[in-house]
């Protein structure tokens, strides 16, 4: 077997390893005890203690739900086909039967992965403690890859027989190219399987094993436990980060910082094709490297399941512009519906379209594009009588969206006739002067000619925009009603806005979505939101599950044998069963020290269970003052 196959086999291994690992004090020091150059790591406290926790939880009774279960059986014999046909097109980009041996080297691919779930299964079912998987930089030049994997978890004599068993195989299917051993590193006993040194190596201390793709990588990590090392705990990102996203059965963690120290003079050194901007130009530009990383963490459990997420955020150029730099009240408007099934509310720095664009463009495009974008800025001011960025600063910026209550949208009827799903939303307006200036200079048929018309709606002048569709016409409606910009997609959708606007009965006074979003601290921030997420999958499943069977028809490039089974709308759970285990969820992003923070609550189907329920209140929440949105 040759050694490329084979290693794409072992990193199929360790992605399925990666794939299963979904506390005490010394299991979180464990993380931060790590080397400084970690760029990645998935983590989990107490791997028994989650595993029982997400078994008891909504997600967990729905993986075991019988429907569910028949479907996965349905499912797997048909996906290890489909994992086989795309292995055999890897071998030479053709059918592995027309290759010598490659019906022999399919075979094998399908045995080691069958194998990989199965092991994987019993270590998912045997493994203890800390868990984690960990990718840090090694810039030593005798180990074969410059990136390190670790993979770190606990257990007993049945992970050992486990792991004993893996290495059998893959001498076994190898045909003797990978050769098992018995390895000592940094006074931990293991053993090892390898190919031109990458592989998998596994040592051992007590009940804690940890398993590696090359000696090399393995022998950093162990050194980075000693004394003196300079650990992932020192690194400022790390404190910060993890500070933000406090506790959880599950970490995560993404550290940008090394990676951009060692791209960005890798990128400098690029030529870029004449009149083209260097890629470390398009990152400027975009204020990309103000991106810092990412950390989270969450739990899971049957009294609901909470999830926070810090983004690192170091500047505010480029597309970074469009970010506010403090929390404002996002209360959400008085046309939405009290039984909408989702609402969102977002501010950004609209007024800060123009300038981010000129950053942009100028680098980029460079001065001569520049020019041509300010002289149309200018033929704009002129034709209007005040400037782009003037009519952008009249919006406040809060965005407010949402999905009404009803049955799923005919997707088919829409695709074959035209038309589009009835819905609202709104932009706040600080000053309305200009856009009414606006849309009564559009709605004159000389310069509209008649596709755009005044009509009342409501009681309200309301502008109707009418643009050919697929098969019909297609309306835009619009209004300024209050400090709100409310666009609609029909007549009927702005009619019901505007109505409940009028008597009072929005969303505003329904007292339990002010009590779910009280759980992530209150309405205020950069994002606030709350989502019906079982009837909004439902939804969607009702939606889709009628065009299924009709897409490899419509798109024959789909309709490979291997891959059918995708296509069978049976595969898909049925909208009763997705309501009973998945429910209402609450959202909030706001600005913090540093970059932005997101905050979701979801509490068991049936009942909003309060924090206290989840393991203690979370920090810094507020309670629910009981009032509405």
């Amino acid at each position: 077997m040759q050694g490329s196959t084979l290693r794409r086999l072992i990193a199929l291994l360790l992605v399925l390893g990666a794939g299963m690992t979904m506390g005490s004090d010394r299991a979180r020091a464990g993380d931060a005890h790590l080397d400084a150059s970690t760029i990645l790591l998935l983590s989990f406290d107490d791997w028994s203690a989650m595993s029982s926790e997400a078994k008891a939880s909504d997600f967990g009774r729905f993986m075991k739900d019988p429907e569910i279960k028949g479907i996965m059986t349905r499912l797997q014999p048909a996906f290890m086909e489909m994992m086989k046909s795309m292995m055999a097109e890897e071998l030479e980009s053709g059918p592995a039967s027309s290759l010598p041996g490659g019906e022999k080297m399919a075979e094998i691919g399908e045995r080691l992965m069958g194998a990989a779930m199965s092991i994987g299964g019993r270590m998912c079912e045997n493994m203890t403690g800390r868990t984690a998987i960990s990718i840090s930089l090694l810039l030593d030049p005798t180990a074969p890859l410059p990136m390190n994997l670790i993979f770190e978890f606990g257990g007993g004599e049945e992970i050992q027989k486990a792991v004993d068993e893996m290495f059998s195989l893959l001498e076994k299917e190898s045909e003797g190219e990978m050769k098992a051993r018995t390895i000592e590193i940094e006074g931990q006993k293991g053993r090892c399987i390898e190919s031109d040194g990458a592989g998998i190596f596994v040592v051992r201390s007590g009940e804690r094993f940890t398993a590696g793709v090359h000696e090399a990588g393995l022998r950093a990590h162990l050194k980075s436990m000693e004394a003196g090392a300079v650990r992932l705990g020192n690194v400022p990102f790390y404190k910060k980060a993890m500070g933000a996203v406090g506790e959880g059965r599950m970490k995560f963690f993404m550290n940008l910082e090394p990676v951009w120290s060692m791209a960005m003079p890798m990128l400098s050194g690029f030529a870029a094709d004449e009149g083209e901007p260097s890629p470390m130009a398009v990152i400027s530009a975009l204020g990309l490297q103000q991106f810092q990383g990412v950390a989270a963490s969450g739990s899971m459990s049957a009294a609901g399941s909470r999830e926070r997420a810090f983004f690192g955020i170091s500047g505010r150029s480029g597309l970074m512009r469009l970010l506010p730099t403090e929390n404002r009240p996002l209360a959400p408007a008085a046309f939405a519906p009290a039984d909408a099934i989702s609402a969102t509310s977002i501010r950004l720095e609209l007024a800060q379209v123009i300038p981010a664009m000129r950053d942009i463009v100028r680098t980029l495009a460079g001065e001569e594009e520049m020019q041509g974008m300010e002289e149309m800025l200018a033929g704009t001011q002129m034709m209007l009588g005040f400037t782009v960025e003037e009519l952008l600063g009249d919006l406040e910026g809060t965005i407010f969206t949402f999905s009404p209550s009803g049955p799923a949208p005919d997707l088919m009827s829409m695709m074959m006739m035209g038309g589009s799903i009835d819905t609202c939303f709104g932009i706040r307006m600080s000053s309305r002067e200009r856009l009414d200036g606006l849309l009564g200079m559009f709605s004159d048929p000389q310069i509209s000619q008649g596709m755009v018309s005044k009509q009342e709606i409501a009681g309200r002048s309301a502008y109707v925009v009418n643009a050919p569709g697929m098969g019909m016409p297609l309306q835009i409606c619009t209004t300024i009603e209050g400090d709100w910009w409310l666009i609609a997609t029909s007549a009927k959708a702005l009619r019901e806005s505007l109505e409940r606007a009028d008597s009072g009965k929005g969303l505003r006074g329904n007292a339990a979505i002010a009590q779910l979003m009280g759980e992530v601290g209150g309405t205020s921030g950069m994002m606030v939101g709350f989502a019906n997420g079982g009837q909004q999958l439902a939804n969607a499943l009702d939606a889709v599950r009628p065009m299924l069977g009709m897409a490899p028809m419509m798109m024959p490039e789909l309709a490979d044998p291997s891959m059918m089974f995708l296509f069978d709308p049976t595969i898909l759970p049925s909208s009763a069963t997705v309501k009973k285990y998945f429910g209402v969820q609450a959202t909030r992003v706001s600005i913090v020290d540093g970059g932005i923070l997101q905050e979701r609550w979801t509490p068991p189907v049936g009942g909003a269970a309060p924090a206290e329920k989840d393991g203690g209140k979370k920090e810094g929440a507020k309670p629910s003052t009981g009032v509405g949105l």
